[in-house]
């Protein structure tokens, strides 16, 4: 029989439940939130068959908070049913769904809902799904409430869905996680897709240095089957839990990115009565869900990051299912933590600057060189994580290799400089709605700002933690007539950017395919054209490190607009440049600088893109301050104590050349530097032999005077881990050769 894996998924209250149950019988919500609130917050996945196939739906949640189910049922799905309400049109959540499915490359066949509502109107909403650049395989008219449509629309799911993706069963196995779960009698179990190769009970799946056994292998209604080959959605109970996102292969996987933006955003500070019970069901929810994180601060509280409110809700209704009493302190959002401006630091000989970067990670660059050391990564690295921050670009000016204390100090000096900020970053909507003065007022109460308007619309910047909240209440007060659209480069052939030149002071937007804008601002001190373009030329390739490159770039006609063209000319060569007479941004004002005109682009959407753009540079980052003291000594303690300093033990021994814990070979020496992370009785610069690996992650050692010893993470994660390892271990030799 042949099968397929079909998402269904839609904006909140569009119909996608109610659907499922005029197709299986059974409303597919069973959880008490779910029942209680109204609304899907679970993907699930429910079979139902078909003129001879096997269709496993899988119902996905419309409410915002709950994004991060869709992109792990995306993830699954060879296609995709779109549900639209037929009086509603294409809405905010549509408008993501559409971007996501345009970019996996399914097919979809577009379900035109609540055909029975007064106002429905099929053709206006397949044409508002064609106006966004998606062609539906078919469309058809239905209604979960009179029944109208179903069987055309599983004739339409059979007949346009196919099976794809998938390599063949004797290929190496792959297997997909996408939710882990555990099962009463069984443990530990992940629900995912066979990408290939036969999943069978007794086999070993690895993903970088970690291994999974394969103990029983069940249907997603929990029946015990076999085996399972490429395609088939299956429960793999596992000796241990994985988390959600590995691609799980018998000689080593990784981690699959979700479609969706599932970085928390909003922040509870709460108090507990039982702290240990909650960070117990905190670990395990977090194991299913990236979009949620957790801590414990020193005073005992605890900090729960969710994807927004309604996210929260349920984490707290698991909580208190499991006997945690909860109370909430304060919210505020989550934003991504970096320095607040461009800055310089000095320690001795080094000397770096430091930018903001208001996407996560940490880049870090050399002047006159293409990559930095491993060592001077490590240490910005470091550095970062001791002071918190999620992005931070550093660009090490000195000459020659820095020092890992040095190079620490002066990043110190950098960030204290700058000062630490949490920054916002910015969607690029537009609002088509009746009464656009009362728009403007709710963009402005959610912090927002309005670029442009006429009598029917207006664009806007908005903080993305604020998005969902503006949108919600604008849907209140125009009882649903307003449209939202989110403006990304959807339709240009890659991302934007843009740049807002000043004589001194520049602004920078980077506008990706999809998901929030990131805004920079830098400040060209050079005396000379010259030397602010070579400045400008390293900001651009900082500030577009580890970014897909953009196909477009667009330069206000500023005074500064030469420097800015040169610049972009060195760092992007193959982008379409264009000037952009901020004078005149709405009207006919674009010009191609090679031809002082620009040609065969009629598109309106490229000329609203670089206004929004340029607005946005100029408007700038929103968030705010964090702190600006920087601990010092906290630092140069961490510093040197990651690279083997601080104890008189570690002078008796120097480090072996050993970058990889897989060349360790049986009798080597190994330092103790962070006794905290293992739970053995070791202490720092203590020395002990390594005899080999355990499969839990953990270390065979012997101390010297014999004594075997089993050196455990305290945390679960694997020793093998090169990050992990160096963290805990110096490879070393007896100063005197000896050893």
């Amino acid at each position: 029989m042949r099968k397929v894996n079909v998402a269904i998924a839609g904006h909140v209250d569009h119909g996608k439940s109610s659907l499922l149950k005029c197709i299986t019988g059974e409303f597919p919500d069973s959880e008490g939130f779910e029942l209680d609130r109204g609304i899907t917050a679970v993907m699930k996945v429910i079979p139902a068959e078909w003129r001879g196939v096997e269709i496993r739906f899988i119902d996905t949640p419309g409410h915002s908070d709950f994004r991060e189910e869709v992109g792990k049922a995306l993830l699954l799905a060879d296609g995709l049913v779109l549900v639209v309400a037929a009086d509603e049109g294409v809405q905010a959540r549509t408008e993501v769904i559409i971007e996501e499915a345009k970019e996996l490359g399914l097919p979809v066949v577009l379900a035109v809902n609540k055909m029975d509502k007064e106002g429905a109107d099929f053709e206006r909403v397949v044409r508002e799904v064609r106006e966004r650049g998606l062609e539906p395989e078919a469309a058809v008219p239905t209604s979960a409430k009179t029944g109208e449509g179903i069987e055309e629309l599983l004739d339409a799911i059979v007949e346009h869905i196919e099976p794809c993706g998938y390599g063949d069963p004797d290929d190496e196995t792959e297997f997909l996680v996408v939710d882990v779960r555990r099962m009463k009698g069984v443990g530990a179990a992940a629900l995912g897709v066979v990408r290939a190769g036969t999943l069978e009970p007794g086999m070993t799946l690895r993903v970088r240095d970690e291994e999974f056994r394969v103990k029983a292998v069940f249907s997603p209604e929990r029946e015990r089957v076999e085996s399972a080959g490429p395609g088939d959605i299956v429960l793999a109970a596992l000796d241990r839990a994985p988390e959600t996102g590995y691609l799980l292969t018998e000689s080593g996987g990784y981690r699959v990115d979700n479609p969706e933006d599932v970085r928390p955003c909003v922040r509870f500070v709460v108090d507990v009565d039982d702290t240990q019970r909650a960070v117990e069901v905190l670990r395990d929810l977090s194991r299913r869900n990236m979009g949620l994180e957790y801590e414990v601060r020193d005073d005992g509280t605890l900090v729960v990051s969710c994807l927004g409110d309604v996210h929260f809700d349920r984490v707290r209704s698991e909580l208190e299912e499991a006997g945690v009493r909860v109370e909430v302190r304060s919210r505020e959002f989550e934003g991504v933590k970096t320095v607040g401006r461009r800055a310089r630091g000095r320690y001795g000989p080094v000397e770096v600057e430091v930018l903001p970067r208001a996407t996560e990670g940490v880049r870090v660059f050399r002047r006159g060189k293409d990559r930095a050391t491993t060592d001077e990564i490590t240490t910005a690295h470091l550095v970062a994580d001791e002071l918190g921050l999620d992005g931070l670009v550093v660009n090490i000016l000195s000459e020659g290799e820095a020092e890992p204390e040095a190079l620490a100090e002066a990043l110190a000096a950098a960030v204290e400089e700058a000062g630490i900020f949490e920054l916002y970053p910015l969607e690029n909507v537009l609002i088509e709605v009746g009464n656009v003065g009362k728009a403007a007022s709710l963009v402005y109460k959610h912090e927002g700002h309005v670029i442009e308007s006429d009598e029917r619309s207006l664009k806007a910047v908005v903080p993305a933690p604020r998005l969902n909240d503006l949108v919600d209440e604008l849907m209140r007060e125009t009882s649903g007539r307003a449209r939202v659209r989110l403006l990304s480069s959807s339709g240009v052939e890659g991302p934007i950017l843009s740049i807002d030149p000043g004589e001194v002071n520049f602004g920078l937007a980077y506008i990706p395919r999809r998901g929030p804008c990131d805004v920079t601002s830098v400040k060209l001190m050079g005396p000379s054209e010259e030397d602010k373009v070579r400045e400008l030329r390293k900001t651009l390739e900082m500030f577009l490190a580890g970014r897909e490159e953009p196909s477009l770039v667009y330069v206000g006609n500023g005074p500064g607009h030469e420097v800015a063209v040169r610049a972009v000319r060195g760092v992007l060569e193959d982008a379409e440049v264009i000037l952009v007479d901020e004078r005149e941004t709405t009207k006919e004002a674009l010009y191609r600088l090679s031809s002082g005109k620009l040609e065969n682009v009629e598109s309106r959407d490229l000329r609203d893109h670089g206004v929004a753009a340029l607005a946005i540079a100029r408007r700038g980052q929103l968030g705010r301050r964090v702190r600006k003291r920087v601990d010092r000594d906290r630092i140069r303690r961490r510093v040197t104590t990651a690279f083997g300093g601080g104890s008189s033990r570690f002078g008796d021994y120097s480090r072996l050349p050993i970058s990889d814990p897989e060349e360790l070979k049986e009798g080597t020496m190994l330092q103790i530097k962070d006794p905290s992370r293992i739970s053995t009785g070791l202490s720092r610069g203590d020395v002990v032999i390594f005899q080999g690996w355990r499969e839990d992650g953990g270390m065979i050692a012997s101390t010297l005077t014999g004594n075997r010893v089993i050196i455990k993470p305290k945390d679960g994660k694997s020793l093998r881990n090169p990050k992990r390892f160096f963290e805990v271990f110096r490879p070393v030799k007896p100063r005197d050769g000896s050893g």
